[in-house]
């Protein structure tokens, strides 16, 4: 699967979809992986710091997604230092 069909999945933020990202990046292998963390790191195809924190705190959860600890609300808390959760928020960071 390529960079450019995980980029496009995370467009959509719905539960299919949500569940079909997990299920890209957990296909990906180490090297792939970091090949991915490389393309958002690049000024060239991301210019959103928060999309980066984002990337990362999922990345701490690879290969499983299933800790108790991982669910969007946390997520939220830990990208933007908020309590109080804008689901708005994190979806424009996968758009």
């Amino acid at each position: 699967m390529s960079v450019k069909s995980v980029l496009e999945s995370l467009n959509n933020l719905n539960y299919k979809m949500r569940n079909e990202i997990f299920c890209i990046l957990k296909s990906f292998d180490k090297k792939e992986l970091q090949g991915f963390k490389k393309l958002l790191h690049s000024p060239f195809f991301n210019q959103n710091k928060k999309v980066i924190s984002l990337f990362e705190e999922i990345h701490r959860h690879h290969p499983f997604y299933n800790s108790k600890n991982f669910d969007k609300h946390t997520l939220y808390q830990k990208i933007f230092s908020s309590n109080k959760y804008n689901e708005s928020a994190l979806k424009n960071l996968l758009l």
